[in-house]
This record gives structure tokens, sequence and C-alpha cells, in this order.
């Protein structure tokens, strides 16, 4: 198989694209500008296709031979979607929009896999619920609405030539994910601290579904592989652990003895306190569920913020 990937320069195009080609699939990678990324010591040329031109989105993919699209490009992070809310809506519903149509007037069949969010939930009431693919979507920050609104987009596209999945998976983390995030933020700072000393952090009661960016990049390939019946699929734990906790974790597995301390001023707003879901359908439908321990990804991702072993 023949896999477009969007968005290769971002965090989850590399665990995607070692996953296929590990399963002997081929892949072309795209981004915003031209580039390369090297894989098992193989350098890939990245294609520059800016998405929000939709005549360059058509011309970029005239001449390529795919069979499949994993659309993972956008903008991704709670607060550069606050902060440019035009260019969210430009990236993530209209770059989408275009990218569904230049796929479409090819008149090639295509298997389109859009990589949503868990965010597009919401808040989690009553604290008992969980979210799984049949709940109602309500989210609460300008991020999630345009996932939803990329997700209506590939929805109206879909048709018995133009075959379309959305995953929806939740907060995946990894070596090389952008410092912004929480988990590779807090490893920075406690990579930074000398030994014995107090760390400055924000809001450490939300809980979340931490998955390793491996297990999604599998649950992708899988997706298009078996080519399910069912159309969406929320990807996860299946449980929740605190910021607190995982900060814990980190300071631990570290071995620095830290402390920290709660800052108001690092809070971030628009984020639910609680997002758990249920991924049996995942389970049933691909045989899928995370394998990797959430104790191991975040020593992996310690080890980046230290810049290799720090033990």
């Amino acid at each position: 198989m023949k896999v477009l990937i969007t968005g290769s320069s971002g965090f989850v195009a590399y665990y995607l694209a070692l996953e296929l080609i590990h399963h002997q699939h081929q892949v072309i990678l795209t981004a915003q500008e031209d580039g390369e990324m090297t894989i098992q010591n193989t350098t890939y040329p990245i294609l520059g296709i800016n998405l929000c031109d939709r005549a360059e989105v058509k011309k970029g993919l005239a001449h390529l031979e795919f069979d499949a699209v994993v659309h993972l490009a956008g903008i991704s992070h709670l607060i550069d979607a606050e902060t440019d809310r035009k260019a969210l809506a430009e990236v993530n519903i209209m770059g989408t929009n275009h990218l569904c149509c230049a796929i479409v007037e090819r008149k090639i069949p295509c298997t389109f896999l859009l990589a949503s969010s868990t965010v597009v939930f919401g808040h989690l009431l009553p604290p008992t619920k969980i979210f799984d693919e049949n709940s109602p979507t309500n989210p609460i920050n300008p991020y999630g609405f345009s996932k939803l609104a990329a997700e209506a987009v590939v929805r109206c596209f879909d048709s018995s030539s133009f075959k379309t999945y959305i995953a929806r998976p939740s907060n995946h983390i990894g070596m090389g994910q952008a410092p912004h995030f929480v988990c590779p933020s807090l490893a920075r700072k406690i990579a930074l601290a000398p030994p014995g000393s107090a760390i400055e952090v924000g809001n450490l009661q939300s809980e979340r579904d931490f998955c390793d960016v491996r297990d999604i990049a599998r649950a992708y390939r899988l997706i298009l592989e078996k080519q399910p019946d069912e159309s969406i699929f929320v990807l996860g734990q299946g449980q929740t652990i605190s910021i607190r906790e995982i900060l814990t974790i980190l300071i631990d597995l570290s071995g620095k003895n830290l402390h920290y301390k709660e800052v108001l001023n690092l809070k971030r707003s628009g984020e639910a306190e609680k997002i758990a879901i249920n991924p049996s359908r995942a389970k049933i439908a691909l045989g899928w569920e995370c394998q990797i321990p959430i104790k191991d990804s975040l020593k992996n991702i310690l080890e980046d913020a230290f810049g290799g072993t720090y033990a």
C-alpha cells in the first residue's frame, strides 16, 4: 500500500512512517515546506504542499500515486489555537477541505484517515461518564471546534471510492514531542533543575488518558489495513492519570529529589478537567490496544529532555 502522510514535519509522522515501512508499506511524505526525514538510515523526501492554497494542493497531488492518506497536518496545540484563530480555521478546517477536494477530483479510489482528537468531547459530565464513539460531542475550546469541523468536512466526502475514517486519539506522548506539550514540558523543567530544588508547574489536577505515540501509529496502520466497517475510533489506554501523577513519576525517574509548586499564571484555560475514554471498539474491530506502559513512555521523554540516557 502507498500511503500519503500530511503533516510530516510534526511529531506523529515519523512514528507512523516507521510503522508503515516496517510492515512493508510505502510512504509519501508531505508538509508545508520541503524537507526530508531519516528513517532507519534511509532518507525520505518531504514534499512541500501548502494545504491552505487549494490550487497548490491540487497541483501537488496531481502526479502522486497513493492508495491511502493519513491526514496529520494541522495546528495541534491549545495555546496556538487560541492565539491565531484565523490560522486555526484556515489550516484545520479549510486545509482539510482542500485536501479532500483534490483527492476526490483525481477520481481514483482512496482511503482517507483523519487524525482528530478526544478534545471534541469537551467536559466529562457527569464525573462517572466515559466517552466512546457514540458519545455526544461538545467542544469547549477553539481547537476542539476546529477538529470537530474537520471531521464534518471529511464525512461530507465519504463515498464508495473515498472511504473515510476518523480517529480520535487520546493524548499521545513520546520522544520528539514539542516542548510546549505537558509531558515534555515537565521533563525539560526536571532536566534543567538542580537536584533538591523546586520547579514551578501549572494545573496538576487534570486527568488524561496518555498513550504512547507508537501505539497510536499502530492503530492508524491497522485501520488502513483492515478497512473496518466502523468509521470512527476512539484510541487510548482506557484509563486516566493525573498530571500530578505524571510529574511524580518523572521526578522519581530522574532521581533528583525535586520539589514543585503550582503557579496560577501557568495554568491553562479552556481545558477539560478530565477526559476518560473507552477504546473497546478498536480492540474488537482492529485487535488493537495500548501495549507500551506509561512509565516506559515517560522514561523515553525524560531521556529526550536530558539529551540522552539520564541514569
